[in-house]
């Protein structure tokens, strides 16, 4: 019974996927609001970097409060990589930039301290929140990326039909598929950085 048991969790061990993890924290774009099971930006980058475990971590109506909240349990994976892809619904909901701003760097500072590396996906909003508004959002994760020396990737997703769901917030499947081509090869660099950016 014993040897039974010593074979079987050999067995699960083996089963585990020791593929470098690379977990996308975001909110409803990163889940894939609106489409069918597959069709989000990780779930397209998993079809073309086989040689990862993409984590999909993401949550519709994530802020980056609450996608903070949540980092310590993903960190608990050991992912090689963090993508955070957080603060579209900091803006919808008017929550003030200093404080999307902090919550961003403190999940950034984390992801560090934990050993992974972390990339930021840039954000906007709908053109009605007003020049202003948007410019001041839009310079958070510029201004995040610089002052803990990541990479930043803004969201490339233009305002077609072809690529924007009938509410002008989530993006169609081609959509995803602009936001998974502008993320592959600043992953494949990241990962390729070494030791020295990857523990």
């Amino acid at each position: 019974m014993k040897v039974c048991l010593l074979l079987l969790c050999v067995f699960c061990l083996r089963a585990q996927d020791s593929r470098p993890a690379v977990v996308f924290l975001g909110d409803s774009i990163t889940a894939g609001y609106g489409l069918s099971p597959g069709n989000a930006f990780p779930e397209q980058l998993q079809k073309q970097l086989p040689n990862l475990r993409i984590v999909n971590a993401g949550v519709s109506g994530d802020t980056t409060g609450s996608g903070l909240d949540r980092l310590h349990k993903l960190l608990a994976t050991k992912p090689r990589l963090v993508v955070v892809e957080l603060g579209g619904n900091d803006g919808l909901r008017g929550i003030p930039v200093s404080v999307t701003r902090a919550n961003l760097v403190e999940i950034v500072r984390r992801v560090k301290q934990a050993g992974a590396s972390a990339l930021l996906v840039g954000m906007t909003l709908p053109s009605h929140y007003g020049a202003a508004y948007i410019k001041s959002f839009e310079n958070i994760f510029s201004e995040v990326a610089a002052m803990e020396k990541i990479t930043m990737v803004p969201v490339r997703v233009s305002d077609a039909k072809t690529d924007m769901q009938r509410d002008g917030i989530h993006p169609t499947v081609a959509g995803q598929r602009r936001i998974s081509a502008g993320l592959l090869g600043p992953i494949q660099t990241i990962l390729k950085q070494g030791s020295a950016a990857i523990h």
